[in-house]
C-alpha cells in the first residue's frame, strides 16, 4: 500500500461485541449499515454475548435488510476467555477482512469512518486509533467526561507520534489482521479487563508493526457519557487495571502528572499565591493542547469550558489511584471480579 494511497479498498471486518444492549444498538447498527464502503468488501460481525434482553431480535431486524451484517449467538459457557475479550475472539474467527475494525454497540460511526481511518495507515503502520469523543453532553456533568475524554485522548495521540503507545479506546480502532495473528491474538493473551489495551501493547511490543492515532473530523466515533458518578466510577476503575502493563514513558506521565496534582493542593496551604501562578500555568499548557487537537478534529473547546475542567481532573486524577489501594473489585455488565 504506497504512502496516501486513498484509493486502497482492502476487505474490512467490523467486529462488535453487544450484550444487553437493546437500548443503543438500534443507532449503532443504523450508523454502520450506512457506511460508504463497498458491499463487497465489507463484514459487520455482530456477537451477542448471552443477551437476556432483545439484543438479538434487533440484530435480526438488521440482518434481514443488510446481508452484510451477520450475528453471532455466544452463550455465557461458551466463551474460551473471560470478559469482553472472549467475544471479540469469537467475531474475529468467524470474521475474513484483512483489516479488523472495533466499536461498541453504544458508539455511533460517521458514513466515512472506515474510508477516513485507512488514511492513517502506512506500510509500517499495524494499528490505527481514532479519537472517540462523547455525543449529547447536555448536563455540566456529561460536559466534564467530554473534555475528559478529548483531553486523554490528546496524551495519547501525541505519545503515539512519539512512538510511544500509551493508551487505547477499543471503540475506535483499525488494525491489520496479519499484526492480531503475528501475536497469537486474544486467545494467547492474559485475561484483562481493558482487552483493546493488551492488544495493542502486544503487538507493540511483539511485532515490527507501529501504533499511531489518527485525528479528523471524519473519523470521530460518538459515544455516551455514563450517567451517574458511580457507573463513571466503574469505567474509570475498569481502565485504571491495564496500568499494570503500561509502558515506564506511561508511569513517568502519570507519576508527574499525580506528583503535580498534588503539589497544587499542597500549594493552597503554604503559598496562595503559588498556587494560582501554577494553576494558571497548567491551564494554558492545557488550553493549548485542547486547541491543537480541535483544529485537528474540528472540535472547538472554549477556554472557560477548560478552566471549569480543571478541578474535575485534579480531583479525579487524585482519587482513583487511592481508591484503587481499598477498592480492587471490577464491575463489567454487571459482573463483579477482584482485580488482583
Amino acid at each position: 500500500m504506497p504512502a496516501g494511497d486513498e484509493s486502497w479498498e482492502p476487505s474490512v471486518s467490523v467486529i462488535i461485541s453487544a450484550r444487553n444492549e437493546e437500548a443503543s444498538l438500534p443507532a449503532c447498527l443504523a450508523s454502520l449499515v450506512s457506511l460508504d464502503y463497498p458491499e463487497d468488501k465489507l463484514e459487520i460481525v455482530v456477537v451477542n454475548d448471552a443477551s437476556t434482553d432483545h439484543t438479538a431480535q434487533i440484530i435480526d431486524s438488521f440482518q434481514r435488510a443488510h446481508p452484510t451484517l451477520q450475528r453471532i449467538d455466544l452463550a455465557f459457557d461458551e466463551k474460551e476467555k473471560a470478559g469482553k475479550a472472549g467475544a471479540l475472539l469469537k467475531g474475529i474467527d468467524k470474521s475474513s477482512g484483512e483489516i479488523l475494525f472495533f466499536t461498541d454497540a453504544d458508539c455511533l460511526v460517521s458514513r466515512d469512518w472506515i474510508r477516513e481511518m485507512l488514511k492513517g495507515f502506512r506500510p509500517e503502520i499495524g494499528v490505527v486509533g481514532g479519537f472517540t469523543l462523547i455525543g449529547q453532553a447536555q448536563s455540566l456533568f456529561a460536559q466534564m467526561q467530554a473534555l475528559d475524554w478529548h483531553f486523554l485522548l490528546t496524551i495519547a495521540s501525541a505519545a503515539s507520534h512519539l512512538n510511544k503507545p500509551i493508551s487505547w479506546v477499543g471503540n475506535n480502532l483499525a488494525l491489520r489482521r496479519s499484526a492480531y495473528e503475528q501475536t497469537g491474538g486474544y486467545r494467547r493473551l492474559s485475561d484483562s479487563f481493558v482487552e483493546d489495551f493488551a492488544l495493542i501493547h502486544a503487538i507493540d511490543r511483539q511485532t515490527h508493526w507501529r501504533c499511531r492515532f489518527y485525528a479528523s473530523p471524519k473519523s470521530i466515533v460518538r459515544t455516551l457519557p455514563a450517567q451517574t458518578v458511580a457507573r463513571l466510577y466503574a469505567q474509570r476503575k475498569r481502565w485504571s487495571t491495564g496500568i499494570v502493563d503500561a509502558r515506564p514513558f506511561c508511569w513517568w506521565i502519570m507519576i508527574t502528572v499525580w506528583a503535580l496534582h498534588v503539589s497544587l493542593l499542597v500549594s493552597l496551604f503554604c503559598s496562595a499565591a503559588l498556587a494560582i501562578v501554577t494553576l494558571l500555568i497548567k491551564c494554558g499548557v492545557d488550553i493549548f493542547l485542547f486547541r491543537a487537537s480541535g483544529v485537528l478534529l474540528g472540535e472547538s473547546r472554549s477556554a472557560s469550558k477548560v478552566i471549569i475542567y480543571e478541578p474535575y481532573y485534579i480531583l479525579s486524577s487524585l482519587l482513583l489511584p487511592i481508591s484503587m489501594l481499598f477498592d480492587r473489585r471490577v464491575t463489567w455488565k454487571g459482573a463483579k471480579i477482584k482485580n488482583a
